[in-house]
């Protein structure tokens, strides 16, 4: 009897691991990535967390609502100063010691990726995380592994692959960075133009006063 439960017991978690599978998980309507299967997802206050543990290693993202963090602590029109506040936010409750940061840019979003080592639940972890600012929100996600992994490592590439943007999103950051395309190539010929005419007009100065008298 105790072999045939302990039989039954295998091939249960056996069922259970095969039945894992990807999961596409919406972050707040803005954007989406794929967890290696449903993620468990808590909810405080401004900040939504969702998280899986597959294969030793940690999946985690998270969308933070800049609207709910007190105005005085961030300077919303340094991202720079955001984002290092942010990672400093991540890094201290974990004493974490950052050894790779790099200014990053995804599906037309200008972001920062991140690596960092900690100490979590008693175990060394080494997290790989990346975060952008869209809109009013910081969308981040981040794989912590036991192990130091490359950043070509196929688990972060895979995960970290298939963060995107929903269309309806996609289609105003590609809408917004054409109007701006638009407003600097307007300016330039504006600047070029009014640099030819004054030139010209110089220039036209120049050789009225060099004519010789009487011509």
């Amino acid at each position: 009897m105790k072999k045939i439960l302990t039989s039954v017991f295998i091939l249960f978690n056996s069922i259970t691991v095969y039945c894992q599978h990807p999961y596409r998980q919406d972050l707040q309507s803005e954007a989406q990535i794929i967890f290696p299967d449903t993620p468990k997802i808590e909810f405080d206050d401004g900040a939504t967390y969702y998280s899986r543990d597959a294969d030793s290693c940690i999946y985690f993202a998270q969308v933070i609502d800049l609207t709910k963090i007190d105005p005085n602590s961030i300077n919303p029109h340094q991202l720079d100063d955001i984002y290092n506040q942010f990672i400093r936010s991540a890094i201290n409750p974990l004493k974490g010691v950052v050894f790779y940061h790099e200014k990053i840019e995804i599906n037309g979003l200008k972001g920062v990726a991140f690596n960092y080592k900690c100490r979590l639940k008693g175990n060394v972890y080494y997290a790989y995380q990346q975060v952008f600012q869209v809109k009013q929100s910081l969308m981040s996600y981040s794989l912590l592994s036991p192990d130091s992994l490359s950043t070509e490592d196929k688990n972060i590439k895979s995960f970290f692959g298939t963060f995107k943007l929903t269309p309806l999103k996609a289609a105003q950051i590609n809408k917004n960075s054409s109007v701006m395309a638009g407003i600097y190539m307007t300016s330039a010929l504006l600047f070029w133009s009014s640099v030819i005419f004054y030139a010209v007009k110089r220039n036209r100065k120049k050789k009225k006063y060099e004519w010789p008298e009487g011509l």
